[in-house]
């Protein structure tokens, strides 16, 4: 994997994907379902390779199996690891407190969110929300894309002193 210099960016950042619910509604596993060529997580995570996003994470649960076994993704210009939240019926939030536990020990400045029911983001989002980063005010430590004055979608764009401080939150 290349370094932050040989990719010509400035920031080290992690693409945080949650894909540990149910899907109880959808009847398969929402990282499973198609969108074009690609499954809803290999679009995700090739939308991170286009930002430049050097590392992905992505937790799995309900049908952990089944989806492992429908991705791989060595070989890719992505430090890219598997998370376990065995307990699919815990909230959303102990899925994200549990990816970033596995974050504490790397050197990231910042961390994208996406729900795996948020598909339909695309690298231009994700360097968007990068742009903006860099240019934020001092304090400011989540960053939520928008559409004109309208709230954005799920993906939220999170700074932390550490992985572990945000774990904690």
């Amino acid at each position: 994997m290349k370094d932050r210099a040989e990719r010509g960016d400035d920031l080290d950042t992690a693409l945080v994907i949650l894909t540990a619910g149910r899907s109880s509604r959808m009847g398969e596993p929402k990282a499973l379902l198609r969108f074009g060529k690609w499954t809803a997580l290999e679009s995700a995570v090739q939308n991170a390779i286009e930002a430049k996003v050097n590392r992905g994470v992505t937790v799995v649960g309900h049908r952990n199996e089944e989806i492992r076994a429908a991705h791989s993704f060595s070989g890719m210009p992505l430090n890219f690891q598997w998370v376990p939240n065995l307990d699919s019926g815990s909230p959303m939030l102990v899925s994200l407190q549990t990816a970033l536990q596995s974050l504490v020990s790397t050197q990231i400045d910042a961390f994208f969110f996406q729900p795996i029911d948020v598909p339909l983001l695309c690298a231009d989002d994700f360097l968007e929300l990068a742009a903006a980063f860099r240019i934020r005010e001092p304090g400011e430590s989540v960053l939520v894309a928008a559409h004109g004055t309208q709230g954005g979608h799920n993906c939220l764009f999170f700074t932390s002193p550490s992985p572990r401080d945000a774990a904690l939150s």
